[in-house]
């Protein structure tokens, strides 16, 4: 068995590993990326409207929708 080729491959191993590594970085990256942009673009104003208006709607007899 040739000594001379196991080094290389496991050098070309833990390059295969350091690529997949960065790889996950970039993608968990790009990732929280979009999270900001859609959440800067989110109207909180009315989406707190919609989420808590529902619950505090009283009809016109004085009952609460839900």
């Amino acid at each position: 068995m040739n000594t001379t080729t196991i080094p290389k491959q496991q050098e070309k191993k833990n390059q295969m590993v350091a690529k997949e590594d960065y790889m996950h970085h970039l993608t968990c990256t790009l990732m929280m990326m979009k999270m900001g942009t859609i959440m800067q673009t989110i109207n909180y104003s009315t989406l707190f409207w919609l989420f808590f208006g529902l619950f505090s709607y009283v009809n016109h007899e004085g009952k609460s929708r839900i």
